[in-house]
């Protein structure tokens, strides 16, 4: 059984991708994305929003982090595939 320690609200309809961050300095941070076309990086440990990322016109369907936890990449329903980079997450470890 999981026990649920922390919720985040922040998207305005449904959240359908989430991304975990590899690093074990970044172990707290997760992207999500919605059908409300934005892209958002949390703390879940603060339980806030760190960033909103928009540059889709339509729903987020997937998100993939890079390894060294520097860029993401996002997919669409607007066919679009977009790569953010310099999450400017260092001083959140």
């Amino acid at each position: 059984m999981f026990l649920v320690t922390t919720t985040l609200k922040g998207h305005s309809v449904a959240v359908n991708a989430i991304a975990h961050f590899p690093s074990s300095t970044q172990d707290h941070l997760i992207l999500t994305g919605s059908y409300d076309s934005t892209v958002k990086l949390w703390d879940f440990r603060q339980k806030e929003t760190i960033s909103s990322f928009k540059g889709h016109s339509m729903q987020i369907n997937c998100l993939e982090i890079a390894p060294d936890g520097k860029w993401f990449a996002s997919g669409a329903q607007d066919s679009l595939i977009k790569v953010g980079k310099d999450l400017n997450i260092e001083n959140n470890k």
